[in-house]
């Protein structure tokens, strides 16, 4: 018998979900793999092999990890080129009416992705570099003025619930590297002390990152370059340290380094069930604890007749791994003299974390997602009854609709493990002030060494290296 075209299309539109069960990370294997041996050339081969990243709801992910594999091969133009398009995208906070019927009737995997809320401020990071590497200062300061804005939107985003992650004192220590970098020492004060305030508002730790010694001094050593007398006491007292008289600094090398590898997203299943207060829903987290979801069915749509007979839902969603769970020490030397990198930024904390923060969130759009295709697979099994009822006197029966809505119901609930995987765990940074013409700079991590050769300038230096 034939299947009629509406369930011909439907047969095609959920394909992909039937027979795509692994995660977003084991799709990019080879790539992956690649990218975390060193081998940053095969890497941007296999990522223009992959047709996932291809896919127009996939774009942004190319163009991020197009721009670190760039960055990797420093090729800074050709990084900017690809971080380019994904901020482009993420400045426009992109959202169609198929992505929304597509997360309601299908599952997040079929949407566009729009990134994690820290993402925009690791292509800023980038670009930053890039822009500093080639010389373009000045378009390097507009990167800098980007990071306001970007600030501003994440703070406008969640200033209702000031327990979310909606400020990046990482981003911020940044923008003050690079206004400094200009010579632009009043901005680059304003930017140092808009890091420090996040950090001393959080009890002097972020995210898994205490208040790095050096964002201290530096904002200690602009806010006395500027002759701000009265900042620069507040300071040393909230600090509990005495500024010492400086120049200010030109001929150094501002070095940050990336160690090992971002946490991936895997699928967890949570099941929720009826209970709680006042007869809600409840379900266990992945640590055991039994937790109620809040959950107003006429805020999603939900008809709350719907939900009498409601007893057990599964509901996918992802959680983050670490990946890389060591953490070891950095030697640098450069002329005989040792210097100690901080740690600056912890996305082995802050992702899990940003996860975590919005779980109810995330939990209530699931469960509602889950009612609407319940509801519309009953309807359909109620149809198709009714239809087999009606040619049973010539002892034809055709269920497959109902089979295929059930198959639905069962297949289609994935959790959206997609990720910027080539990111960093952690990045530190360090000031090494240079000697007048060539500087061998010997870098140390556990067992891995990397050498690092630096001319003198005239201007601050900016540069990355990484460790995998």
């Amino acid at each position: 018998m034939k299947i009629p075209f509406i369930k011909a299309s439907f047969v095609f539109l959920m394909m992909p979900l039937f027979f795509s069960c692994k995660t977003y990370r084991a799709s990019l294997d080879a790539y992956y793999t690649h990218y975390r041996s060193g081998q940053f050339s095969k890497a941007s081969e296999d990522l223009n092999k992959i047709k996932l990243l291809k896919k127009s709801r996939n774009r942004l992910l190319y163009n991020l990890e197009a721009g670190a594999v760039q960055h990797k091969l420093n090729a800074s133009e050709k990084s900017n080129a690809y971080l380019n398009a994904a901020n482009d995208f993420l400045e426009s906070n992109f959202k169609n009416a198929k992505d929304v019927a597509l997360s309601n009737l299908v599952n997040p995997m079929m949407e566009t992705y729009r990134g994690e809320p820290f993402e925009p401020f690791l292509v800023n990071y980038y670009k930053a570099i890039n822009y500093l590497d080639l010389g373009m200062t000045e378009s390097a300061v507009v990167e800098a003025r980007k990071i306001t804005l970007a600030s501003d939107r994440l703070a406008e985003k969640y200033k209702t619930n000031t327990k979310r992650y909606n400020k990046d004192p990482f981003a911020l220590n940044l923008q003050g590297i690079i206004y400094e970098t200009s010579g632009d020492i009043n901005n680059a004060f304003i930017a140092y002390r808009n890091a420090a305030n996040i950090f001393l508002d959080n009890k002097g730790t972020y995210y898994g990152v205490e208040m790095p010694l050096q964002l201290k001094k530096d904002l200690l050593r602009t806010a006395s370059l500027m002759g701000f007398s009265s900042e620069t006491e507040r300071f040393e007292k909230l600090f509990g340290m005495t500024f010492k008289e400086t120049n200010e600094i030109k001929n150094e090398l501002i070095l940050f380094i990336e160690e090992g590898a971002v946490p991936v997203k895997e699928q967890y299943v949570y099941t929720i069930v009826k209970g709680g207060q006042r007869g809600g829903y409840q379900f266990v987290d992945q640590y055991g604890q039994t937790v109620s979801l809040p959950f107003n069915s006429g805020t999603y749509g939900v008809n709350e007749s719907k939900l009498s007979d409601f007893s057990m839902a599964r509901i996918a969603l992802p959680i983050y791994r670490k990946v890389y769970n060591s953490h070891s020490s950095i030697r640098i030397n450069n002329n005989g003299l040792q210097y100690e990198p901080v740690k600056i930024q912890s996305l082995n904390d802050l992702a899990p974390a940003v996860l975590r923060e919005r779980l109810l969130e995330d939990l209530a759009k699931a469960f509602a997602r889950y009612l609407i295709k319940t509801t519309l697979q009953k309807a359909a099994e109620k149809k198709q009854e009714k239809k087999n009822e009606e040619q049973q006197k010539s002892k034809k029966e055709d269920n497959s609709g109902a089979m295929l809505l059930s198959l639905a119901g069962a297949f289609s609930e994935k959790a959206d493990t997609r990720s910027w995987l080539s990111l960093p765990a952690y990045i530190h940074y360090v000031r090494i002030p240079l000697s007048e013409g060539e500087n061998t700079i010997n870098i140390n991590l556990g067992n891995q060494s990397r050498t690092l050769t630096v001319k003198s300038s005239s201007r601050v230096q900016v540069k990355s290296i990484s460790f995998e």
